[in-house]
């Protein structure tokens, strides 16, 4: 991402006549998969093509699925690898991951175990930013950006467990089989038991503590918050930061 381009790629989409924010390793696949060629779909992967595009500027829903840290940062970590150890396959443009063996997925345990940083801080730590707090910036940018072209005064949170009410919501659809990719899940499953038994989590709960702040104002269901009550209780250490870095986008000259 970039002060051109604040989204990433094909995460941040008009669908069906909202406005959907994607989070990278939380549910994006399973949500291409259900609207793909169902449902009117615009994906906007930079800033101008979204400011330029013909959408109307109307009020629009503004909405993204949220998920818990730690499941989303062993997903997240799993990605890392994908080059290395040749795990992520894409088939008809749909990434699916094979089931690794315990061999492998000993291997990148033994890895993250021997080179994960616990004495600098979780957004510090170059080698892993998988934090949801960067998360948090990223949904604050795109909801700036969203404004310029619509009217969206609020956004609405759904936790992975309430993807379904996402979709009856915004699609008018009484659909409760958002297919997640099980391969993945397998293998972070079997990750997170060898990290655990290796008592690696106790020291990420500690690294990760402002994340699992977040995670229990966040999770819990579905949630609807105005720009203040998002500033106050979801970024209010870091609100006049993102602001600030708002302020330093080229905007195309009309929305200067």
């Amino acid at each position: 991402m970039s002060y051109n381009r604040l989204m990433a790629w094909n995460s941040f989409a008009s669908v069906n006549n909202s406005l959907w924010i994607g989070i990278p390793k939380v549910a994006t696949t399973s949500l291409y998969r259900f609207w793909n060629k169902k449902f009117p779909t615009t994906y906007y992967n930079d800033n101008k093509e979204f400011l330029e595009s013909t959408i109307s500027k109307s009020q629009k829903s503004l909405w993204c699925v949220w998920k818990d840290p730690w499941e989303r940062w062993l997903s997240a970590v799993l990605q890392d690898y994908e080059i290395k150890m040749h795990i992520g396959q894409v088939h008809n443009g749909i990434k699916e991951h094979k089931i690794l063996n315990r061999y492998e997925l000993k291997d990148i345990a033994n890895d993250i175990i021997k080179n994960w940083r616990f004495g600098s801080s979780n957004l510090r730590n170059k080698s892993f930013q998988h934090s949801s707090l960067y998360l948090t910036r990223y949904i604050t940018l795109l909801w700036y950006l969203a404004n310029e072209k619509c009217i969206c005064p609020t956004i609405e949170i759904y936790s992975v467990k309430k993807i379904n009410e996402a979709i009856k919501k915004h699609f008018d659809k009484d659909f409760n089989n958002i297919f997640f990719n099980q391969s993945n899940k397998n293998n972070t499953l079997h990750l997170e038991t060898i990290l655990k038994e290796n008592k690696f989590y106790e020291k990420w709960q500690k690294q990760f503590h402002e994340d699992i702040r977040l995670n229990e104002i966040l999770s819990n269901g579905v949630k609807t918050f105005d720009m203040q009550e998002w500033k106050d209780n979801i970024i209010p250490k870091s609100y006049t930061r993102i602001d600030n870095v708002y302020r330093r986008i080229k905007l195309p000259q009309k929305f200067n």
